[in-house]
């Protein structure tokens, strides 16, 4: 399933992240519940679609970088 698409692209959207932290914490409880309970057989892997801005805070960071800082941040 998509966490997100892109959201996190500059310092003033990063105040969603702790939204979709949660949302990607409570979707894989939710998930595992259903695998626990027998409806499902398996879990569905979850993604987020990282942005691919250059400037975060105001920093200049190659793409590589933020990529490895968002996924730091939701994992």
């Amino acid at each position: 399933g998509m966490v997100g698409n892109e959201v996190m692209n500059d310092e003033k959207s990063w105040l969603a992240a702790p939204c979709v932290r949660s949302y990607a914490r409570n979707l894989k409880l939710f998930m595992d519940e259903l695998v626990q309970e027998k409806v499902v057989k398996r879990t569905l892997p979850l993604i987020y679609a990282a942005q691919d801005s250059s400037v975060l805070g105001g920093a200049e960071m190659d793409s590589d970088t933020i990529v490895k800082l968002t996924a730091d941040y939701l994992t």
